[in-house]
């Protein structure tokens, strides 16, 4: 991989590296029904907009009035495109710890990849992953070969629609965050989870500043 990385004549923008200037987790976090799984990290300084390098939006009250149901959103990542069989009997979050502690590991894509993935009912998810949720879950995504996967985790599920009435034309908007999933990535029938945005809006707007 170059700087900046090319495929042939085009080229992306140069490399912006940033190191985390604050964490903030959400304070009622729980680690064993995965609820509240959401976080903020400040960079220690500005972004450069690019073409490739622009923020995402959070919904605005009219995209949060609307029914996601069957509705097909956009996620992206770096995350694993291949499972092996060392990986089938182990859990998604202990991969990714795995692969945050262990670099060598070829586990998460060097390109990053994007899917349409079509939003789950929370009920048949909950029955199919064998999992408790509420509100503040989403499930997406039941094709075969077509999923999140370990090292996706964190990563956006959003859509393109206008949201800001005076910027025209579309912006991306953040609907959930990619949290787990099955074990095998890509099998039919098995969604993904997700953690909505919509319920901590009012906490990530607390917790922002300039």
């Amino acid at each position: 991989m170059t700087d900046p990385d090319c495929d042939g004549m085009i080229c992306s923008d140069m490399l912006q590296t940033f190191a985390i200037d604050e964490f903030i987790r959400y304070p009622q976090y729980d680690k064993m029904r995965k609820s509240g799984d959401i976080a903020l990290i400040r960079l220690n300084r500005k972004a450069v907009f690019t073409e490739y390098v622009i923020p995402i939006c959070l919904p605005s009250l009219e995209t949060l009035s609307r029914n996601y149901l069957e509705r097909k959103f956009i996620v992206a990542g770096w995350g694993a495109t291949e499972i092996g069989e060392f990986l089938i009997n182990t859990t998604w979050h202990a991969l990714d710890e795995r692969n945050a502690a262990d670099p060598n590991e070829e586990i998460s894509s060097e390109v990053k990849q994007w899917l349409r993935v079509p939003v789950v009912n929370n009920s048949r998810c909950a029955e199919t992953l064998h999992v408790t949720m509420d509100e503040t879950f989403m499930c997406a995504g039941t094709v075969e070969g077509e999923a999140t996967c370990i090292g996706d985790s964190g990563g956006p599920l959003m859509m393109h629609e206008s949201v800001i009435h005076y910027r025209p034309g579309e912006q991306w908007v953040v609907v959930a965050i990619v949290q787990g999933g099955t074990w095998i990535c890509g099998t039919k029938g098995f969604p993904g989870l997700y953690t909505r945005v919509e319920p901590y809006i009012h906490w990530i707007l607390d917790n922002i500043r300039p």
